[in-house]
């Protein structure tokens, strides 16, 4: 096989700087999720998970930055601002322990609907395995080695069972 020679060729520049470029790219947004911190012999550990909880935060030298959250609801964020809009002059404001109170009773109220959502959410998964199951076919899952087991009918009763269980549970 008679290939042209690298050297001075307008090939080499091209992979050459193409493969720059890639990594140029690649390298900060891998960067981005990595934790740094020392075990305890002082060793740096590099990782995209964090340290486990005995480090004490001393020793984290870097953790990712925070990752961009979903935007609220409508709803939620008419509510959050018109909590934080400040009361017009001459209004009456919630004084004494009615405050308190109503705070309470929102954020009691806020922690139901999220509830809820995630109810909601189990639910639908729930019924989704269960089909799935109930589908029949050949199913396969992975056992605590990491390696891949086909369900026996004595497993798919099992997750039958479990499921059935969280779709009482969750779909109320």
């Amino acid at each position: 096989m008679n290939l042209p020679p690298l050297r001075g060729s307008v090939w080499a520049f091209r992979s050459g700087w193409s493969l720059v470029a890639c990594l140029a790219l690649a390298v900060p947004v891998r960067a981005a999720d990595v934790w740094i911190w020392l075990d305890e012999r002082g060793q740096r550990i590099y990782s995209d998970r964090p340290p486990p909880p005995t480090v004490p935060a001393q020793r984290v030298l870097r953790q990712p930055g925070p990752r961009a959250v979903a935007p609220a609801p409508a709803d939620a964020a008419a509510a959050a601002s018109a909590a934080a809009a400040p009361a017009a002059p001459g209004a009456p404001t919630p004084a004494g322990p009615q405050a308190p109170a109503a705070d309470d009773e929102r954020a009691r109220q806020a922690q139901e609907k999220r509830n809820a959502e995630i109810r909601a959410e189990n639910c639908q998964r729930a019924r989704a395995g269960l089909a799935t199951l109930q589908a029949g076919g050949r199913l396969v899952t992975v056992d605590a080695q990491g390696r891949r087991v086909t369900m026996t009918p004595e497993m798919k009763a099992a997750e039958q069972a479990r499921l059935e269980q969280a779709v009482r549970e969750y779909c109320r």
